[in-house]
């Protein structure tokens, strides 16, 4: 009762927090099992962070310690983070480093590690400290592994990527079995040309195939993917294999993770506008996992996500009459061209 009042009061906008918090701390405090106390604790992060950012950190320095799942929070400390970053208020990254329960999944302490080791005003042997925990830790982010190692100067290399974290086959005679099935079913899928179901069916089996599949054998179906051009169910196909594989990653591994569709299209764009071609496939990976067909539910639209009043203010200005953002050769060189144009705004700082 206390958890539906308090969402009901939640609702009926900030005049009525502080009643709305009284009731999830109660619902906090009477739940009868782990997963309950989860869902009130999130639904009171929720409403703290969209009051203020100091009492969103207050309220996990006070109920982090009762976190059972820390999973269930990773989407609240991604918004925690970006509005951190966004008010460039280092000094509360540096006090959500400090606060993060144990409780805390692995990709998103390994976030704040890397963040709070680059802005926030620690010493100079807690920043090293912090950059070695996202280089080394036990997570699945590779981004902020390979951001780590570069900050703090080392090499990468096959040898040198270490891979923490990820699957441990299981003891199970006819797990390989089972996966040899489920791979002549996906291979049998691209035979005959059911490229899109391809994706969704091996998400369901995704232990089976991280595994026990070869990389030669995930890298043949990403290749007829590609080839077919679903290069996004390709790219999802790699990533879910990475993930739940047991093993290091080889360089070959990681251009199947980063892969360069649409590479004329690329190259052209980023020479006419004067961007390097990794930035320009960091934004399209980054923002539609190169599905040239997405829309999102604001209405951005194509590989580089962009809004047709955007759009529109791109065309005139490159003096293009008809275009189609769901068309690849178009959305990248707007998309090129916007990323240029933001980078001069904010004379030529990329990370800002």
């Amino acid at each position: 009762i206390s958890f539906y009042a308090a969402r009901l009061l939640s609702r009926e906008g900030k005049e009525y927090g502080d009643a709305a918090r009284e009731l999830f701390d109660r619902a906090i405090r009477t739940a009868q099992n782990s997963r309950d106390r989860d869902v009130a604790i999130w639904y009171l992060l929720d409403q703290s962070l969209a009051e203020r950012t100091s009492l969103c950190l207050d309220d996990i320095e006070r109920y982090g310690p009762q976190w059972s799942d820390g999973s269930y929070y990773a989407d609240i400390l991604e918004r925690l983070t970006m509005s951190i970053i966004r008010d460039r208020s280092w000094s509360s990254l540096e006090r959500l480093s400090l606060i993060l329960p144990d409780a805390t999944d692995r990709d998103s302490r390994a976030r704040v590690d890397y963040l709070s080791a680059r802005l926030a005003p620690i010493p100079a042997e807690e920043k090293t400290l912090a950059l070695r925990r996202a280089w080394e830790g036990d997570h699945d982010s590779l981004y902020y592994r390979v951001l780590a190692a570069d900050a703090l100067g080392l090499p990468l290399g096959e040898e040198q990527l270490p891979v923490a974290g990820r699957g441990v086959p299981r003891e199970d005679a006819n797990a390989a079995s089972r996966a040899a099935s489920v791979l002549a079913v996906l291979e049998s899928m691209v035979r005959y040309g059911l490229y899109d179901r391809v994706y969704p069916f091996a998400r369901e089996r995704a232990a089976d195939i991280g595994l026990y599949a070869t990389s030669m054998e995930v890298h043949r179906l990403a290749d007829a993917l590609s080839g077919a051009g679903f290069y996004s169910e390709a790219l999802r196909l790699s990533v879910l294999a990475f993930r739940s594989s047991s093993g290091s990653i080889s360089n070959e591994d990681l251009a199947y993770i980063y892969p360069r569709p649409h590479q004329g299209f690329v190259a052209t764009a980023a020479e006419r506008f004067g961007i390097p071609e990794y930035l320009l496939y960091a934004l399209l990976r980054s923002e539609s996992f190169f599905n040239e067909k997405v829309v999102s539910h604001a209405g951005a639209m194509g590989l580089a996500q962009l809004m047709e009043p955007t759009a529109r203010d791109i065309a005139r200005k490159l003096k293009v009459e008809t275009w189609d953002l769901l068309d690849p050769a178009t959305n990248i060189t707007f998309g090129a061209y916007y990323l240029s144009e933001l980078i001069y705004r904010l004379d030529g700082r990329v990370m800002s």
